[in-house]
């Protein structure tokens, strides 16, 4: 128990408890998952445009970004 949970009546200690008890799990795993594939997707987006300058109209790799500035 922290200093805070000292201070707390019992209803509100037992409160607590049962809130803790109910909160739902949070699924960690899953939304890392979802983020890795929704980062890599935006970075493909990203590599596809690069590749459509440079390849439609001959810009450098340097300056296929520019447009999308």
């Amino acid at each position: 128990m922290s200093s805070k949970d000292k201070n707390l009546t019992p209803v509100q200690q037992e409160y607590k408890k049962f809130e803790q008890e109910r909160e739902p799990k949070r699924p960690v795993l899953k939304n890392c998952i979802k983020a890795f594939f929704v980062g890599g997707f935006i970075c493909l987006i990203g590599q596809l445009i690069s590749t459509f300058y440079i390849t439609y109209f001959d810009f450098t790799e340097r300056s296929a970004g520019n447009p999308t500035v």
